[in-house]
């Protein structure tokens, strides 16, 4: 995909954002507008806030999705300067589980977390008491052994190729704690675990399986 980041020139845009930043600093707090009785400023909040100060400046956001050339869904994210006609992109890619429970709010979920972070990003921006400053977690002791229980489940959510819980049971249920097969799935989809296989490749492992199981 031949994607372009800028326009020839981009002085008088980035000019609009200095002055910008001059005025009201890389911070949104969590007072922006509509978010005085938030703990952070939300998507909306943060939206509301980011084209209040570029409309003062000449600058339009404009995000929406797109199609990239290996046909996954992108988001982008433009900030044009009126005054000038230059511009500025980024590009990222949305993600979804098929075998979620429920695929299109793990989209959902993508699409949200990339508007928001996007959106601040082109403009050199950042929110305080972000929600992910811990990734979601609390402060733990670093010896708290409740982590360890977690930390498979942890990264399992957050790899969207990776399989769900649900199938991750029934390969293992279709195992029946044979280690010898588990090693060979493991090697021939070069993972480390179970849980990392390729919801994409889920019926392949299941069929391979099936037929290793008749063979004995």
């Amino acid at each position: 995909m031949n994607y372009e980041l800028q326009s020839l020139e981009i002085d008088k845009l980035m000019d609009a954002i200095a002055s910008s930043h001059e005025k009201y600093g890389l911070v949104i707090g969590k007072d922006a507008k509509g978010a005085r009785n938030a703990t952070y400023a939300k998507l909306d909040n943060i939206l509301v806030e980011i084209h209040s100060r570029c409309s003062e400046f000449g600058l339009t956001l404009v995000q929406r999705k797109l199609i990239s050339g290996e046909s996954r869904e992108c988001l982008e994210t433009l900030l044009f300067h009126r005054g000038s006609k230059q511009w500025m992109k980024s590009l990222s890619l949305l993600h979804t589980n098929a075998g979620a429970q429920s695929p299109d709010q793990v989209w959902g979920g993508s699409d949200t977390y990339h508007r928001r972070y996007d959106a601040m990003g082109i403009l050199g921006l950042c929110s305080s008491d972000d929600p992910t400053d811990h990734d979601g977690w609390k402060d733990h002791d670093k010896k708290d052994s409740s982590l360890e229980s977690q930390s498979e489940g942890t990264m399992r959510i957050m790899n969207n190729d990776a399989i769900s819980e649900k199938q991750c049971g029934l390969l293992r249920a279709k195992l029946n704690n044979n280690k010898v097969l588990a090693e060979k799935i493991l090697a021939r989809e070069n993972v480390s675990k179970l849980s990392d296989i390729s919801w994409k490749k889920f019926n392949a492992v299941l069929a391979f399986v099936d037929e290793q199981n008749a063979q004995q």
